[in-house]
C-alpha cells in the first residue's frame, strides 16, 4: 500500500514537470535551472558564512538563512531584469521546436525526480519531529508511546527505496534518515550518547549555567511544549541562547559535527546497557 502510494506520489511530481518542461522548452527551462542553482549557491554561501562569523542579530539563529534569501533574491531580480532586456532587444524567439520540447521534457523530468525526492525527505522530518513531540507528551502523560501510521510507513518506504539510490542526493538523504533516527530515540539513550561523547563538560560553561538559571527560557520551552510554535522562534533569538552557542567550544561542535556519525553512535550506544540505578537500602 505504501510503495504504490510513493511510487503513484512521485510519479506525478516528475510526469506534471515534465510536461511543463515541454511546454517551455529546454533552452529555457536549462537557464532557468542555471539560474535557480546560481541563486541557491548564493544563499548556501552566504548563511554558511553567517553562521560561520556568528552573525545571529537581529532575528537571531535564522538570521543567516534569511539574509541569504534576500540576497539571492535581490541577484535573482536583477538577473530577470536584465535578461528580460536583453530577449526584448532580441525579440521573440517564437515557439519551442520538436528537439526542443524534448529537452525540456528530458530536462523537466530530471528536475521533477530532485523535487520529489526532496519533497520526500522533508516528509520524512516533519513526520519524526511530529512523532518526538508526541512521544514527549506520551512519556510526560505516562501513557504509552502512540503508534506510528501510514506517514512513516511511506516517508520510510520512500526514502529507503528511492531518495537514497539517487546520485548525489542518495548522500543527503542517508543525513536525513540519522536525523530521523535521532530524533525517534529515546531521551535516555540520547543522554547516554552525550556522556559517551563526553559533553558534560559544556554544562559547566558560565553561558549554560546562565541560560539554565533564566526562568524565562524554561517558560518558552514550555509554551512550544504546549504548542506555541512562536516559542521557538524565541528561543532561537534569546541572548542566552545566542551566547551558549556563540561559545568556541560549542560552535565548533556544531560545525564539525556529522548527523551520521551521530546517529551511528547512537545504535552503539543503544547495544551498551544502562548503568544500572543505585539500589536502595533496606529498611531496618
Amino acid at each position: 500500500m505504501s510503495a504504490a502510494i510513493a511510487i503513484a506520489a512521485t510519479a506525478l511530481v516528475v510526469l506534471l514537470l515534465a510536461t511543463s518542461g515541454a511546454r517551455a522548452g529546454g533552452r529555457r527551462v536549462a537557464g532557468r535551472t542555471a539560474l535557480f542553482v546560481v541563486l541557491v549557491a548564493i544563499m548556501v554561501a552566504t548563511s554558511a558564512l553567517g553562521f560561520a562569523r556568528g552573525w545571529f542579530q537581529p532575528l537571531g539563529l535564522i538570521t543567516p538563512p534569511v539574509f541569504g534569501t534576500v540576497i539571492a533574491g535581490v541577484a535573482g531580480l536583477v538577473i530577470s531584469v536584465v535578461r528580460r532586456g536583453r530577449d526584448r532587444r532580441r525579440g521573440s524567439t517564437g515557439c519551442p521546436t520538436a528537439v526542443d520540447r524534448a529537452g525540456g521534457a528530458f530536462l523537466g523530468a530530471l528536475l521533477g525526480v530532485v523535487v520529489a525526492a526532496s519533497l520526500w525527505m522533508l516528509a520524512s522530518l516533519t513526520e519524526a519531529v511530529v512523532h518526538s513531540r508526541a512521544d514527549d507528551d506520551a512519556a510526560a502523560r505516562r501513557e504509552p508511546a502512540p503508534r506510528r501510521g501510514l506517514a512513516h510507513e511511506l516517508v520510510r518506504t520512500a526514502n529507503r527505496g528511492f531518495v537514497r539510490h539517487l546520485p548525489g542526493i542518495g548522500d543527503l538523504g542517508d543525513e536525513v534518515e540519522a536525523m530521523v533516527k535521532i530524533l525517534d530515540a529515546p531521551a535516555d539513550l540520547r543522554a547516554r550518547l552525550a556522556r559517551a561523547k563526553r559533553w558534560e563538560h559544556l554544562a559547566a560553561l558560565p553561558s549554560f549555567q546562565a541560560l539554565v538559571d533564566d526562568g524565562k527560557v524554561f517558560d518558552e520551552i514550555a509554551a512550544f511544549d504546549d504548542g506555541d510554535w512562536l516559542a521557538l522562534y524565541r528561543l532561537q533569538r534569546h541572548p542566552r541562547v545566542l551566547a551558549f552557542l556563540g561559545e568556541p567550544e560549542v560552535h565548533e561542535l556544531v560545525l564539525t559535527t556529522r548527523i551520521s556519525s551521530l546517529a551511528r553512535e547512537l545504535e552503539e550506544c543503544d547495544g551498551i546497557a544502562a548503568p544500572a540505578e543505585p539500589a536502595e537500602p533496606a529498611a531496618r
